[in-house]
């Protein structure tokens, strides 16, 4: 009987592989039968090998919905144990941009963690490491909430599975991909982000431009709790209000208020990604000012804000707001010394290099200034520039400079090819 089983199974498999076009409907036919089938080690590896071929067929998202449900209500424990062991392995071969992440991390939260099966669980734990390898320690996050003892199992199992991303290409592929099967709402790593905008309330906005200063902070503190209970991943829609208002309080008389915006400007930035760049309406141009603060820990409130975004959306986005703060002479020393320092070690990782050279004329001005330190700051990331787009590029950009700035930035940056227009 396992044997003629098993013939039936690799003919399924055969013409899955080998046809033009694989109809969902025959996957759908066939998968009950098949995955009580991954359940019995005698017909396991043949069955297994069919789920890979209807993958390959139709896509591993069209596969894994429909088996969530087959798998969860099923009355013997190893339809789900073992299918859930081959899912770890249709993740590996398949990735992660065909599978609606946000189902298989509540599947796996509400149904495999949850099982009284330890078989089940240690499958689940697996499962989850998989996934940690393509889209990396933002599931975390996901599953904050489960047991400690699973919570343990779950970073060892991510130490055996380090975050690869795109390093980790897909072994397998789709042979006719239907997009309506790959990710939505979700973001180039496809894990989801939530959608806040029903939380971000008139209420809310308006005390954030409340008189009283404790409201103010109350407010500021909401809108880190949203980010919070949204597993830190949000969308874009309904931010451009909160900006707005967000903007208003980096000109706070109150300079405790101004860096907890910062710190919540930050918290935005990370959690949305690339997208803060359209909704922040320039919001960074406030941000930058607060850079010129003589107050340590409010500059120290700017640049963490400012690697939030760097990390978000690349430094090319941010370089016509940085232009402009450092030509900005009212800032204080210090913040102009502090910003020089932070774009040092940053402008070496810009995918175009060519990008940073807007920034040399605002900067040379400051090879002039009167604190050393502004001088020597300024230096280092003129050099930093020089060193990625070489010497004719830099030389090419400075070049209608006013005569003694030119005379300057040649002799500290030892140009040999100045071309004074």
């Amino acid at each position: 009987m396992k044997q003629v089983q098993q013939q039936v199974i690799e003919v399924i498999t055969y013409i899955a592989s080998t046809v033009k076009k694989f109809p969902k409907r025959c996957v759908v036919l066939c998968l009950l039968g098949i995955s009580e089938r991954v359940a019995d080690i005698k017909t396991r590896a043949p069955a297994m090998k069919c789920l890979t071929a209807f993958c390959e067929a139709v896509g591993p998202g069209f596969v894994f919905e429909r088996l969530y449900k087959i798998m969860k209500e099923h009355k013997n424990p190893k339809v789900l144990s073992e299918g859930i062991l081959w899912m770890v392995s249709a993740v590996e071969d398949f990735g992660t941009s065909n599978l609606k992440l946000k189902d298989i991390i509540d599947f796996c939260k509400d149904t495999g963690l949850q099982s009284s099966a330890a078989a089940t669980r240690n499958s689940t734990i697996k499962l989850i490491g998989m996934l940690h390898k393509f889209v990396g320690p933002d599931i975390k996050g996901f599953l904050s909430d489960v047991k400690p003892a699973l919570l343990s199992a779950l970073d060892a199992e991510y130490e055996k599975n380090p975050f690869e991303g795109a390093a980790a290409p897909p072994k397998r592929t789709v042979r006719a991909l239907d997009t309506a099967s790959s990710t939505s709402a979700a973001s180039s790593d496809g894990l989801p982000r939530e959608d806040i905008s029903s939380k971000i309330t008139p209420a809310l906005l308006k005390n954030l431009g409340s008189p009283d200063w404790k409201l103010r902070l109350e407010s500021i503190e909401a809108v880190n709790k949203i980010v919070e209970e949204a597993h830190k991943r949000i969308q874009p829609t309904g931010t451009v209000d909160l900006f707005t208002a967000l903007r208003g309080r980096l000109n706070d008389s109150n300079k405790n208020l101004v860096m907890a915006t910062l710190s919540s400007i930050g918290v935005l930035a990370s959690a949305m990604g690339p997208s803060v760049e359209k909704s922040s309406k320039g919001i960074l141009a406030d941000v930058l000012k607060c850079i010129g603060d003589n107050k340590k820990h409010m500059r120290e409130c700017t640049l963490t804000a400012l690697d939030s975004w760097v990390a978000a959306t690349q430094l090319d986005k941010m370089v016509p707001y940085i232009a402009v703060a450092l030509g900005d002479q009212k800032s204080g020393s210090e913040g102009r010394k502090d910003l020089f320092d932070w774009l040092s070690k940053h402008v070496s990782k810009m995918s175009d290099p060519a990008e940073a050279l807007p920034l040399l004329k605002p900067s040379a001005s400051s090879l002039m200034d009167k604190s050393s330190e502004v001088r020597k700051a300024a230096e280092t990331f003129m050099n930093e520039v020089l060193k990625i787009c070489g010497q004719a590029a830099v030389a090419k950009n400075l070049r209608d400079l006013p005569s003694p700035t030119m005379a300057i930035v040649a002799e500290r940056l030892k140009l040999s090819s100045v071309h004074e227009g």
